[in-house]
């Protein structure tokens, strides 16, 4: 298949202006077929280290409202990983020893694959500690000396 990136005759920078994402989306989908787009707070990015990270902990955050087990996980496997964000095999590892992701290997169509499940509780606080803002409610006093 070719792909024209000609500009029509009626060409004006201004008019392609607010219409490039939307042109390179329309290709991807067209190329791919889907558009997919991935999101991340800035902020994951700082907590992580690690845009692929960053990505990962998104998904995960989205995938958790959506999971139907009564416990919470959600299981990825590395290759699920690989397809959904782009994760390489180090890189799943490291996300699987973020403090605030919790796994455990169970079985998932017949295979073990690791389940995911986000300690919101201890995620909460380093988003506060990162940004060194403290929770309501809480005495800074507190914090400081945890941090001493």
């Amino acid at each position: 298949m070719m792909l024209d990136f000609t500009q029509p005759e009626s060409f004006s920078p201004n008019t392609y202006l607010k219409k490039n994402q939307k042109r390179i989306f329309s290709i991807i989908k067209e190329v791919t077929g889907h558009a997919y787009i991935l999101t991340a707070p800035q902020l994951f990015v700082d907590l992580t280290g690690d845009l692929t990270l960053a990505a990962m902990l998104s998904q995960l955050i989205y995938w958790s409202d959506r999971s139907i087990r009564p416990d919470g996980f959600v299981y990825k496997s590395a290759i699920d990983w690989k397809n959904e964000v782009g994760a390489s095999k180090r890189s799943v590892q490291k996300f699987n020893q973020l403090p605030y992701i919790e796994t455990k290997i169970r079985r998932a169509n017949g295979h073990p694959t690791t389940h995911y499940k986000v300690r919101f509780d201890v995620l909460i606080d380093q988003i506060y500690q990162l940004c060194q803002v403290y929770k309501p409610g809480i005495d800074p006093l507190l914090i400081d000396e945890r941090k001493a």
